[in-house]
């Protein structure tokens, strides 16, 4: 069971990006050929990124035993540098004038690239979570989280095929009710990456157990003060990134 909810969990925190990518393009995703085929696009990002992140990061780990707290570094590094972009993307959203509207294709794989980075990035911080693990355990942890992924993707497109045909899209994702439930999950996404970043930085640099328990602790702490001092930012911020 402890397996299962570190890999939906893992899951959750490269799928809030994805649902909220989803309902930002309303307006053109649902259940229909543009929404299947981003959602196909986004799912095998989702599962190939932490592949590619997660091996490499064991490459470097198997040159030696002083390059674990190195790595350690690495993951803690590349998640730090992904927050600290959301939260200046979130500050420079709440800034502008205008709703903000990707030039190209909706589904264009440079978009889903755009959207997948996360993903990546959280491949060197699974070295941190999957110690311990069995190789079948760690295989079959991709298309687990990756299953996370398309589903969430698959009720943002159900959600946004509703909005599409019975209300004004517009009105209702910027109504307050939505605006906060798409804020406080903006935040949820803040909480887990700075679970995985500190797991990394605490496990595989520092070396010290109870890591789980402080990670938890360090994410919660960090999760409550970007709500408590950008909560406004955030809410423009989600207003401005619907087309």
């Amino acid at each position: 069971m402890d397996y299962l909810f570190a890999c939906i969990l893992m899951g959750a925190g490269i799928a809030i990006d994805v649902v909220l990518a989803t309902l930002a393009r309303v307006r053109i995703l649902g259940l229909n050929r543009p929404g299947l085929s981003w959602l196909w696009k986004i799912t095998f990002t989702h599962i190939l990124f932490p592949v590619v992140g997660y091996y490499t990061a064991i490459y470097l780990v198997h040159l030696g035993p002083w390059m674990t707290p190195v790595v350690g570094v690495l993951a803690a590094g590349l998640l730090g540098w992904h927050l600290t972009s959301l939260v200046r993307d979130i500050l420079v959203d709440s800034r502008s004038d205008e709703p903000s509207n990707e030039a190209g294709s909706t589904t264009s794989w440079g978009l889903v690239l755009a959207v997948s980075w996360d993903a990546l990035f959280s491949g060197p911080a699974k070295s941190a979570q999957a110690i311990g693990w069995t190789e079948a355990q760690i295989l079959w942890s991709f298309p687990i989280a990756g299953l996370v992924v398309s589903v969430g993707g698959g009720l943002a497109l159900a959600a946004a095929e509703l909005l599409r045909r019975g209300l004004d899209p517009r009105r209702v994702a910027l109504s307050p009710p939505v605006m906060r439930a798409q804020a406080l999950a903006l935040l949820l996404e803040v909480g887990i990456f700075a679970y995985f970043m500190l797991l990394a930085l605490i496990r595989l640099t520092l070396g010290f157990e109870p890591a789980v328990l402080t990670s938890a602790v360090g994410a919660c702490l960090i999760a409550a003060a970007t709500g408590i001092t950008l909560w406004r930012p955030i809410q423009s911020a989600v207003a401005n990134r619907f087309l």
